[in-house]
């Protein structure tokens, strides 16, 4: 089918606002139920809509397909009317008034004006999301009446219309094409096949905005991480998701390297750190005067390289997970040790001036049978340095 459908959509706040609403409010673009008090919470909930005029900017057009896109709870009751007319001013009662303009001053005193323009909608169909109008006229005004047994579950996405009337029928001989009464029920009955055709159609052109991470939302987007082989989709929301798969292939590009690892032990525990290769030290470890300290230190395995990091930044941090993502990023048969770095100078141990040491003054201590000397004091001076 190369002509498509054409749809006008309801799915702004600005469109909701509109219209007449009873117990139901504008959020997010969808319409969902109001507050309720708690001696009301757990019974039935009823909303109503009264939408602004719709404008097909046809005379005496033909509505017919109407499709509701909505989370609505098992049980529940939908009942859509509707009224069309090439003309926006009805008669209520004895004065002629624009339709739009009652509505939005209706907006404001919900029960009254529903019962106002109950006489002007007729029933088109009740207990489904997607059914036909048959109505004419250039505009339209829908009304939709919700009863709901879950009212927090409800949310109503968006109201489409159909505008172009290709219809499957329409690619048949003549003879079915007619509008004769005897011929309703087979138009109708076709009607279901376009709903599936056309739904099809729809969600195949919309491929392209499904697959777009920056739109994408929960599962979905859970997925499209996966194709570019993020592990930890899980524990991100969906925005930080977005921000890893935008910075995917410049963190790809350095995948290995020593400022790619860098670059992941800032993004995971928030501290930058200090990678020890065995090109540092190697000429210590076979030609200085510390060649045994060396070995003990860091050893001869040229394929070993070690993060030293803070001894504080694994308290708030899981060092199981991180060791995970750790061993995906690092290179082939390389070995990765962390080296967590105490605030003091410990003779023989990991201790770098400047890094996790200082020098500095020294303070007066006096040693008695209630101190006890721990592995970081520091002793020296005498009784005159006080």
């Amino acid at each position: 089918m190369e002509k498509g459908r054409r749809y006008i959509t309801l799915n702004r706040n600005r469109e909701w606002k509109r219209s007449i609403l009873l117990n139901l409010q504008p959020r997010d673009n969808q319409l969902v139920f109001a507050e309720r008090p708690e001696h009301e919470q757990g019974i039935l909930a009823a909303g109503v809509i009264i939408t602004g005029s719709i404008d097909s900017t046809e005379q005496d057009f033909h509505w017919q397909n109407i499709i509701l896109d909505a989370d609505i709870p098992e049980n529940s009751v939908i009942k859509v009317s509707s009224y069309a007319s090439d003309r926006p001013e009805v008669w209520l009662g004895n004065n002629l008034v624009n339709l739009d303009t009652y509505i939005r001053a209706g907006s404001g005193y919900g029960p009254a004006g529903l019962n106002e323009l109950s006489a002007l909608f007729r029933q088109s169909f009740t207990g489904s999301t997607d059914g036909l109008l048959r109505v004419r006229g250039r505009y339209l005004w829908l009304k939709l009446e919700f009863l709901v047994p879950q009212p927090e579950r409800f949310s109503l996405r968006k109201i489409k219309l159909l505008l172009a009337e290709e219809k499957i029928i329409h690619y048949l001989p003549e003879i079915y094409q007619n509008n004769q009464a005897d011929n309703d029920f087979f138009q109708r009955f076709m009607e279901i096949f376009d709903s599936l055709f056309f739904e099809i159609e729809d969600e195949v052109t919309r491929i392209p905005e499904t697959l777009n991470f920056t739109r994408a939302q929960g599962e979905m987007l859970r997925y499209l991480a996966s194709w570019v082989s993020i592990q930890e989709v899980r524990r991100l929301d969906d925005e930080g998701l977005r921000q890893r798969i935008a910075g995917i292939m410049p963190e790809y590009a350095r995948i290995g390297t020593k400022q790619g690892i860098e670059h992941l032990v800032e993004r995971e525990l928030g501290v930058k750190p200090r990678i020890i290769e065995y090109f540092h030290y190697q000429h210590m470890l076979f030609q200085g005067r510390d060649k045994e300290l060396y070995n003990e230190l860091f050893g001869t395995n040229p394929y070993k390289f070690y993060l030293m990091l803070p001894e504080t930044v694994f308290r708030q941090k899981i060092m199981s997970n991180f060791l995970t993502i750790l061993k995906q990023n690092i290179p082939a048969h390389t070995e990765a040790e962390i080296i967590l770095l105490k605030n003091g100078i410990i003779l023989g141990k990991h201790t770098y001036l400047g890094v996790n040491s200082m020098v500095g003054e020294y303070n007066y201590v006096s040693i008695d049978e209630t101190v006890a000397i721990s592995d970081d004091t520091l002793i020296g001076g005498s009784v005159h340095e006080k």
